[in-house]
């Protein structure tokens, strides 16, 4: 087939080993993708974003969801599209969206941060909702005005 005097094909169970294992990584991540959209999308409920929970499914639109669940400005979706800013980002967003969904601050620490957020959104997400409601988060302080 080719003129290098050093190619060998693969074998057809290689091959075949290969296909069911690249095809496996895709139905594997495809089925976290829509596991993990539907906890983004039942914690969105929770904090109190109802009406554009179904964002969750779509890509972009879920850094949205949860900025404005976090109740924070739009502008912070570009911070997370810059390396290593995005992951204070990111644990600023969870931790402000599950203090705005009622619960502890500890599991916004747990979800926000990357090692445990695999487990800790899931179990906050099937999680009955709390008896307590949430403190609102204080206002933001008045800008200093130099004259």
């Amino acid at each position: 087939m080719y003129d290098d005097p050093y190619y060998q094909p693969l074998d057809p169970e290689v091959e075949a080993f290969l296909a069911l294992l690249i095809w496996g990584i895709i139905i594997f991540s495809l089925v976290m993708w829509a596991f993990y959209s539907y906890v983004h999308y039942r914690i969105a409920i929770k904090a109190g974003e109802e009406e554009n929970a179904w964002w969750a499914w779509v890509p972009i639109l879920n850094m949205i969801l949860l900025t404005m669940t976090a109740k924070r400005p739009l502008w912070w979706i570009v911070l997370l599209f810059i390396p290593f800013v995005n992951l204070v980002i990111n644990f600023l967003l969870w931790l402000d969206t599950i203090r705005e969904a009622g619960y502890d601050e500890v599991w916004g620490v747990l979800c926000g941060f990357p090692l445990t957020a695999w487990f800790a959104q899931p179990i906050v997400a099937f999680m009955d909702a709390p008896k307590k409601p949430h403190a609102p988060r204080p206002p933001a302080p008045e800008p200093v005005v130099f004259r």
